[in-house]
């Protein structure tokens, strides 16, 4: 079996079938992979079809034309049984229970092996501990699903994928109900799963800071189907991001790495700081619609940040500010 790619579309168009109204593709003609030891996070705006994507992919819906391989076999071609053998997924839904322990959920993922039926042998057994060690789980094998926080549990979905020893995992919005630590761990816990492991894994996620910072590679799909993959800063410098989801009212700033909205600025305001004293004071005033002068005037209205202090003056007329809070109020109150 090809071990070149964990996994490779071919010509790959999807979407659905219904006898009354025919085909109706969402996506056409994509070839992309993910390497063994990969991890690729998965973006796009709502109704893009990247649930369609994951879905073909897993072999739950058929493609409408060309084939998905995993390492090298049509998943087509497959049986239920031989697909769960080649891929693992971890779905978005909490899952909890009062009587499931973590060792019963993680062993679930040695049934393909055994069957539903079957006994663990003892190879099976290290498999699982293995899993519940490379997850951060040691120690907790016997709480029940009920007993854990949303990390933990989303910790212990990631475990079963990983026993199932499967050259692919894929992860639809493993994040989505998570605190902003947990997000950040179990992302960079895929990512040394990935990198350690030698697997393939794909997350579907809305997080566009954590895979700009952490994903080996970025695929993005815009609302008319059309997949762009490539390296994180590759996209960003190509303008990809904001072609991707950017509108009438919303931009992406590449050199600031986020969001803007395009709304006009008809104000002026003179700013003189420093350091972060400088970054996050003109965040604050961009975001209640000043644009900065480039020079002084002497009717401009001016901000200087000195020793702590924010000292707004217009013409003769000078405040102070403890805080970036302060300054805005001071500044709705004067304008």
């Amino acid at each position: 079996m090809s071990t070149s790619f964990g996994l490779q579309t071919k010509g790959l168009s999807t979407g659905y079938r219904d006898r009354k109204r025919g085909e109706r593709i969402i996506s056409k003609d994509l070839n992309v992979s993910i390497a063994p030891g990969e991890l690729v996070m998965f973006m796009g705006p709502n109704g893009s079809g990247k649930s369609t994507l994951m879905h073909t992919i897993a072999g739950l819906l058929p493609p409408i034309s060309g084939e998905v391989l995993i390492g090298g076999e049509s998943v087509a071609k497959q049986s239920i049984g031989q697909i769960a053998k080649m891929l693992s997924l971890v779905l978005t839904e909490r899952i909890t229970s009062a009587t499931m322990t973590v060792e019963d959920v993680v062993s679930i993922g040695r049934y393909p092996h055994i069957g539903y039926l079957g006994k663990l042998s003892e190879y099976d057994h290290k498999l699982v501990a293995e899993a519940i060690e490379l997850c951060n789980l040691r120690g907790m094998e016997q709480r029940t699903l009920s007993e854990l926080s949303d990390g933990e549990r989303q910790r212990t979905m990631i475990a079963r994928a990983l026993a199932q020893q499967t050259p692919l995992i894929l992860l639809d919005e493993p994040t989505a109900h998570l605190d902003l630590p947990s997000r950040l761990d179990v992302i960079l816990m895929l990512r040394r799963l990935a990198h350690d492991m030698k697997r393939s894994i794909l997350v579907s996620t809305h997080e566009l800071d954590l895979a700009l910072s952490w994903a080996d590679t970025i695929w993005l799909l815009d609302r008319e189907g059309r997949l762009t993959t490539g390296a994180p800063e590759d996209l960003v410098l190509a303008g990809s991001v904001e072609k991707t989801f950017g509108n009438e009212w919303l931009g992406y700033d590449s050199e600031a790495g986020e969001f803007v909205t395009r709304l006009a600025k008809s104000k002026v305001i003179h700013l003189e700081a420093e350091g972060l004293s400088y970054i996050w004071t003109k965040r604050a005033l961009g975001r209640i619609g000043y644009d900065l002068a480039t020079d002084k005037q002497p009717d401009t209205l001016s901000v200087q940040v000195k020793d702590g202090v924010w000292h707004l003056t217009q013409g003769s007329v000078h405040h102070t500010a403890s805080c970036i809070k302060d300054l805005v109020t001071l500044i709705n109150t004067i304008t």
